[in-house]
């Protein structure tokens, strides 16, 4: 089983051979430095083609690790046991690479905002802090996506396939970028606040599209909940389904009955009659009944297999 650990901003499989390049290689190892990438390798009689070679061509590969100019953005793979085979010199280095993690293999991100690529094993992806995507070539219909705990697992669905019946472990891995469709796994992050909001204010199911605006909003910092809630408080939609010139009992019943499907009780009205008295917004208090456990509870049964949109560009 590899263990590969990344801290990178995109795949970093490309090189560049320069004048500058230095390159040196033995049987237990080798090593290629060049203005864009570093490559480190090492294994057990290990053989080259040329002294410009950048990856072995036969022996055993051990471990590999690529490293960008910066000298931040890095992927490296150890634990595995690799015999290189004729048929991989001719093929690009990403393909190479790929060979090297036909296994089940364990993933590992760092603080940074890394993207990880589906392959083929039963592989485990921890994407650690930071912001996390999952990319796959794909069609999300091969998939089924369910909640395990904290976690996720990708199951491979889809009959008649090379991988059907394969299993993946997504931890802290915040969205998945499938060809067709884009899903998000944070259900208490930003996505899961943006559906749960959309879903409090005019209770239905958030259209894809302007889920995807929100969610983006709140991706890069632009907006926070409770500007977003008061966006929802006073558009047409809103003052259509509430009223547009309501009394804060009114405002606060409707809030009930949508939001929570049922009617106030006495202690909860007077605990919010006393929060607007004391010049809470009604936006915020739109955004605290949306993250109220009680509608946490409500919806998550919605978004357990995570929260389809449409990414706004």
């Amino acid at each position: 089983m590899a263990n590969i650990k990344v801290t990178q901003r995109g795949m970093l499989i490309t090189y560049t051979t320069e004048p500058s390049s230095n390159i040196s290689t033995g049987p237990n190892g080798g090593y290629y430095k060049g203005l864009s990438t570093t490559i480190e390798w090492t294994g057990i009689n290990l053989a080259y083609q040329d002294p410009n070679t950048v990856m072995p061509t036969g022996g055993t590969i051990t471990s590999f690790t690529t490293t960008g100019a910066n000298g931040t953005d890095q992927l490296s793979i150890t634990g595995i046991n690799y015999q290189v085979q004729a048929s991989d010199l001719n093929l690009p280095l990403d393909q190479r690479l790929g060979k090297l993690l036909m296994g089940n293999d364990n993933w590992t991100g760092t603080t940074g905002n890394e993207t990880f690529v589906y392959g083929l094993g039963n592989d485990n992806f921890d994407g650690g802090a930071g912001f996390d995507t999952l990319f796959t070539n794909v069609s999300a219909s091969a998939f089924s996506i369910e909640k395990t705990g904290n976690d996720f697992t990708l199951t491979v669905t889809q009959k008649g396939t090379n991988i059907t019946g394969q299993v993946s472990k997504l931890s802290n891995i915040e969205r998945i970028q499938f060809p067709d469709k884009m899903i998000a796994l944070d259900l208490d992050g930003n996505a899961g606040q943006a559906y749960r909001l959309y879903q409090a204010a005019f209770n239905r199911t958030p259209d894809k599209a302007g889920l995807g605006y929100w969610i983006g909003q709140l991706d890069k910092g632009a907006e926070n909940l409770n500007h977003v809630a008061a966006g929802f408080v006073n558009s047409a939609e809103f003052k259509q389904m509430y009223g547009a010139n309501i009394s804060d009992n009114t405002f606060l019943t409707a809030l009930y009955n949508n939001v929570l499907h049922r009617n106030p009780d006495q202690a909860g009205f007077d605990y919010w009659n006393g929060r607007i008295s004391a010049s809470m917004t009604r936006p915020d208090i739109l955004a605290s009944f949306s993250e109220s456990t009680e509608n946490i509870a409500q919806v998550i049964g919605q978004i357990s297999h995570g929260i389809e949109y449409i990414p706004y560009n």
